[in-house]
């Protein structure tokens, strides 16, 4: 289940990400966040962590969909992998980058997007 459970954080994350700037659904993303309210965007693209039960959820039905016990294991699961990830994302905002080939705006802009409490920089 273990396998199931990242392969679900994966998905998700893989998704969510076809969204960030210069990616194929970006003009998408700009789209939703400009009409329509947050606690709709979150779980739909916005944030990695609440997609999971929906987009997650889709996911699981369509690759294995055998128990409802093991679909609420993994995609609780899979947030708490998200949750993890998003914690090293913000963590890693912090860390001073001392490389001439990004500056402190890209790397704003690479994480202030699916930061639970910060907007998208557009």
């Amino acid at each position: 289940m273990i396998e199931k459970i990242f392969i679900i954080s994966f998905i998700v994350i893989g998704y969510c990400c076809t969204f960030w700037p210069g990616m194929i659904f970006e003009r998408i993303g700009n789209w939703l966040e400009c009409n329509l309210p947050e606690w709709i965007n979150k779980p739909i693209w916005h944030c990695y962590i609440c997609c999971c039960m929906w987009v997650g959820s889709l996911a699981y039905w369509v690759i294995w969909g055998n128990s409802i016990k093991e679909w609420l294991i993994t995609c609780v699961g899979a947030m708490g992998v998200n949750a993890f990830v998003s914690e090293l994302t913000d963590k890693a905002k912090e860390v001073k980058v001392s490389s001439d080939d990004i500056s402190d705006e890209e790397i704003d802009k690479l994480f202030t997007r699916f930061k639970k409490t910060g907007k998208y920089i557009k």
